[in-house]
């Protein structure tokens, strides 16, 4: 991303974000894969699949939080990028909206992002 569209997306952000390297568990179309997670807020998640997936379609994903619990919950792809054949990238990033987070996975979240490590930035820094 340049810098220009980095900035418009810190402003974008209802929640904060906190990088989340941990497998996710995603149901789309009937198929189900573990996928690599990327970043983590209240709002949704920003996770990698190889997997073509359509913005707008629903998904249903299980994930644990490190030290928190199980979170499942159905979400809407909003966005994706990645898969450039002139570069040779398959792998895809989907933004993917929650749809229906229950109150205490919300809080989950939330604590989780609380605890920030000092080597790890949230979406609200993302201009370099």
């Amino acid at each position: 991303m340049t810098a220009a569209v980095e900035e418009n997306f810190r402003y974008r952000r209802r929640f904060p974000r906190r990088q989340f390297y941990f497998s996710i568990g995603v149901l789309s179309q009937g198929r189900y894969d573990v996928v690599p997670g990327i970043e983590i807020g209240e709002g949704g998640l920003l996770l990698d699949s190889n997997r073509v997936l359509k913005v707008g379609s629903q998904v249903v994903l299980n994930f644990f939080i490190p030290q928190k619990g199980f979170v499942g919950v159905t979400g809407q792809i909003a966005h994706v990028t990645g898969a450039n054949a002139e570069k040779k990238v398959k792998e895809f990033a989907y933004g993917i909206k929650f749809s229906n987070l229950a109150f205490e996975n919300k809080r989950m979240i939330r604590d989780y992002i609380a605890e920030l490590k000092s080597n790890e930035t949230t979406g609200e820094s993302l201009v370099n």
